[in-house]
């Protein structure tokens, strides 16, 4: 009787499948070349395969079972395109193009497939996203401008959440301080995310907290940010103090969009409050002075493009990196009152840029940044800079450009640096290194010498700089000017995002009187490409 049953059984599931399999698509997969036909095809599927991040090697590897796989829902959330909807390609580029800037994965592969219903209706789409996990916990190496660095260990990938904690050593115009950060990507589940920082110094300390609707593609129609920042130092004699706090709230408002980039408006609140005192033997090029208390009404635009391309060859032994192609910038002015003096004033915030690919084994940067506050036609806190790079590939390694010049007006009194890449710095006396205007220039060659780890590969280099400082600090002098020749290594990173570590050795060739014809050393932190193409912020 049981043996009857199971045929029955067998032969009912038979009976009952097979018009079902009848009934599945056929599906055929779509090369590259031909993915722009699908364009306006229905999404039928959407399926999405992760992977563990290869076995490290020898003992190491019984690391592996600490590693906890990005999960599938996190994946989902990057893409900007879900089962049933209409299928934007440019919309399809975009999301593989973030996937692949988490820190948290190695490589991201994407298969679509046409799929027809036996039935007659319409075509449909088959969407495939593999994905594969990298060792997310490591160091961390962050320049957020020339005089502020972090060195430390996060962890990009938390339980497999993308969250991140980060914690750390920070150096800031002078100042050295322990900090820890946590982001939140999907802030308790919700479409914002969040960031929060706290920094301790030994004369003061400083936080930051920033909460938005997170962005899922630059064509969204509606965003939103609120940043709350607050810092405060005092000396041990109390002749040196810094008190700044600020609260920003910025919206930003899709008006056109085309297969290049996306135009948004942006407009806004900003109150900005800065108290600053240094002592007399502290060398300033602008006021010694600072009492700042603003507050207006933001508007302005931003530019940003949809286009990448890829280079194979400026991530060694990693995959390309996805730069973006166009003019791209952020202009953001404020309207407002300075409740200190009692006088209108406006705050001035832009920065433009371009990448340039003229060959495939050629490419340049160029970017302009400008800020400061207007009040009584006269610009304080104002900073005016420009900078040019030039990658070349070349055996083993590359050349790399760079020219940059920089121009402040009357700066606040704890701005220190003007060239966060000068490698002539440390060939200068250090009250001679801070002036109101500077240029710097100089040429490397870089080549491959061996992996360190699967992060970062160890370079050589050669280099040769120059640069000139005019009205400095310090009045005994009106130009500094130095040319230095030397030799180096680099810890250059193998994934997108992440800082170097250069270590210079050189010797000054041409120098102004104060420079001493010396051997110097220097170490200090290379930044990602694309670190500071954006607007410098309020103040902070």
């Amino acid at each position: 009787m049981s043996f009857q049953l199971a045929v029955l059984t067998c032969l009912t599931a038979g009976a009952i499948s097979a018009p079902a399999l009848a009934q599945q698509p056929a599906c055929h997969a779509v090369p590259d070349s031909l993915i722009g036909t699908l364009s306006g095809l229905a999404v039928g599927s959407l399926e999405i395969i992760t992977a563990n991040p290869d076995r490290m090697p020898g003992p190491a590897g019984a690391l592996d079972v600490l590693h906890v796989r990005t999960g599938k829902d996190i994946i989902r959330r990057q893409l900007l395109l879900k089962p049933g909807d209409a299928l934007d390609t440019l919309r399809l580029r975009e999301s593989v193009h973030r996937l692949r800037r988490q820190g948290y994965i190695a490589d991201v592969s994407l298969e679509l497939q046409q799929c027809s219903d036996s039935t007659g209706g319409a075509p449909t789409v088959r969407v495939l996203v593999q994905t594969k996990d990298s060792w997310s916990t490591g160091p961390s190496i962050k320049v957020r401008s020339s005089s502020a660095t972090a060195i430390g260990l996060e962890e990009r990938n938390v339980m497999g959440t993308g969250r991140i904690v980060r914690a750390y050593v920070r150096s800031d115009a002078g100042r050295t301080g322990v900090g820890l950060t946590y982001v939140d990507p999907w802030l308790f589940g919700s479409p914002l995310s969040g960031a929060l920082s706290r920094n301790v110094f030994r004369d003061g300390r400083d936080w930051r907290l920033g909460i938005g609707v997170r962005q899922r593609s630059i064509f969204d129609n509606w965003r939103g940010d609120l940043t709350l920042f607050d810092s405060r130092r005092r000396s041990p004699t109390g002749s040196d103090t810094v008190h700044r706090s600020a609260q920003v709230l910025t919206l930003t408002h899709l008006v056109s969009s085309s297969p290049g980039g996306a135009l948004s408006l942006l407009s806004g609140f900003e109150r900005e409050r800065t108290h600053l005192s240094v002592s007399s033997d502290v060398p300033v090029v602008g006021p010694r002075r600072v009492n700042r208390d603003f507050a207006g009404l933001d508007l302005g635009l931003a530019r940003y493009s949809a286009r990448y391309e890829q280079i194979d060859w400026f991530l060694p032994g990693a995959r390309a990196a996805d730069l973006p192609v166009g003019f791209e910038g952020e202009g953001l002015v404020g309207f407002g009152r300075d409740f200190i003096s009692e006088t209108p004033m406006m705050h001035a915030d832009l920065w433009a840029g371009r990448f340039w690919f003229p060959r495939r084994d050629l490419f340049a940067t160029t970017d302009i940044w400008m800020s400061g506050y207007l009040n009584h036609d006269a610009w304080s806190g104002a900073t005016e800079r420009a900078a040019v790079s030039i990658y070349k590939q070349a055996a083993d390694g590359m050349w790399i450009a760079r020219v940059g010049a920089e121009q402040l007006t009357d700066p606040d009194p704890d701005v220190r640096a003007l060239e966060s890449i000068d490698p002539t710095v440390p060939a200068i006396p250090f009250t001679r290194r801070l002036a109101e205007s500077a240029v710097a220039i100089s040429l490397e060659r870089s080549a491959h010498l061996f992996g360190v780890t699967r992060g970062y590969v160890l370079d050589g280099a050669f280099f040769a700089a120059a640069s000139s400082r005019w009205d400095p600090a310090s009045a005994s002098d009106t130009t500094m000017s130095v040319g230095i020749v030397g030799v180096g290594l680099r810890l250059n990173p193998r994934r997108l995002g992440g800082a170097g570590v250069r270590f210079d050795v050189g010797y000054p060739v041409l120098r102004s009187s104060p420079v001493k014809q010396r051997l110097f050393l220097r170490v200090s932190l290379s930044p990602w490409i694309e670190v500071g193409r954006a607007r410098q912020g309020i103040g902070f």
